[in-house]
């Protein structure tokens, strides 16, 4: 059986934070079996996958630059730059929620 992590939006969000945080170097989860503990292979499909759930509010061309991003960060993960993969993944992140530090900083000013 394989775990799945991603099955909604989300899921997807919060397995991005979840990736940022430790890619390449996942922690070893007590639930899963050796065959499902998470991998750079198996963290990017799951992010290719979450990818494919939030494709339908996006533009086709925010769709293309996400799924760039998501290679990008992956190649340099594969060629040990941990700091520009999880660059790019936090650009992903900035991408799915514009808004998030707009409205934070809102908040702060009590506007």
């Amino acid at each position: 059986m394989t775990h799945t992590w991603v099955y909604d939006k989300e899921s997807f969000y919060d397995f991005l934070g979840f990736v940022i945080t430790y890619a390449p170097d996942f922690p070893e989860e007590d639930f899963l079996e050796s065959e499902e503990q998470l991998n750079l292979d198996s963290a990017f499909e799951e992010l290719k996958k979450g990818l494919a759930i939030v494709n339908a509010s996006h533009s086709k061309a925010s769709i293309d630059a996400m799924n760039e991003l998501v290679l990008r960060a992956y190649d340099c993960f594969k060629s040990d730059d941990e700091i520009e993969g999880t660059r790019f993944l936090g650009k992903l992140d900035d991408m799915l929620h514009p808004n998030r530090y707009h409205d934070a900083e809102k908040k702060l000013r009590g506007d």
